[in-house]
This record gives C-alpha cells, structure tokens and sequence, in this order.
C-alpha cells in the first residue's frame, strides 16, 4: 500500500484542530492540576500535528494543505466526521463547568482511540511496508507515527484517569 503524503497533511490539521480543543478545555477550567493534564495533551496534539506536516513535506506532499472535500476523499469519511465533531465540541466549550467539560473529555477519549485505531496504526503499517523506501525515510518515518500512535494511547489513559477523579468529586 502506497501511502499518499496529502493524507499526512489532513491528518496534521486534525490534530491542530484536536489539540486546539483540548487547549479551550484547559483555558476553561479553574482547577490546576486538570488544566495542566488537558494543556499537555493539547500541546502533545500540536507537536504531532507539526510532525505530520513535516513528515508529508518530507515525502513530497505539495502545498497548500488540501480542503475537506480531498481530505474526504483521502482519507474516508471518518475524517470529516472527525473534523465536524472536533468543531461540535468547541462550541460547547465556552461557559463550560465541569460537568460539561466531563462530558466532552468523555466523547474525546473515545474519539482519540477510534482515530489512533483507524488512521495511524495503518499509516505507519503503510510507511513500513510501502511499495518505496523514499531513500530510508519510511523506516524513521513509521518509527514517528507508531510513537504518536503510543501518544494518543497514552491521552486516553489521562484523560480517563482525569475523567474518573471528576467523576469522585
């Protein structure tokens, strides 16, 4: 499986987007230790956002970025999906107390591990086992994504344990 490197350009704008969210969720509480927690995970979003940027251009991805209609049409529809409810959340975000705030740390733990499952295991499958080796750059590449594959997984063991001291309240 040929891994098209505009797929890696969409899949860094969702993480943009998601870090972006969990960096409103961090603004909106007044508790510390939970700011922090979700402040991580937003810059953790952010920096594997810029490492799917700079692993699309380093496999010869042109830009600008692709609109949704050819983020779709790489990636399938779980990516617009993924993208509409990012957005939904965001509205719910401002005036949030903590119980909505919950509720959406609730939906987003499920979401960072449908995505981790669907897109990121199979990019960094397809990085390894791809058709060319792009001069060695698939090996250290796949080597990125399955780490950012153990990053997402590590998200949804905070934000569940994060979920679970909300919950004890």
């Amino acid at each position: 499986m040929e891994l098209d490197p505009r797929s890696l350009l969409c899949l860094s704008r969702l993480e943009f987007e998601v870090g972006e969210l969990y960096t409103y969720l961090a603004e909106a509480l007044d508790q510390h230790l939970y700011s922090m927690v979700l402040g991580f995970i937003g810059a953790d979003s952010a920096k594997h956002g810029e490492a799917f940027r700079r692993l699309a251009l380093s496999l010869g991805a042109d830009t600008p970025e692709p609109g949704m209609p050819e983020c779709r049409e790489l990636l399938g529809s779980m990516f617009s999906e993924s993208m509409e409810l990012v957005k939904r959340l965001k509205e719910r975000v401002p005036g949030a107390g903590l119980e909505e705030v919950a509720s959406i740390l609730e939906t987003l733990a499920g979401f960072e591990d449908a995505v981790s499952e669907e897109y990121l295991t199979s990019i960094a499958s397809a990085l390894y086992f791809g058709a060319s080796d792009r001069g060695g750059v698939n090996g250290l590449a796949s080597m990125v994504v399955r780490y950012i594959v153990e990053d997402e997984e590590r998200h949804v063991k905070l934000v569940k344990a994060l979920l679970r001291r909300v919950r004890s309240r």
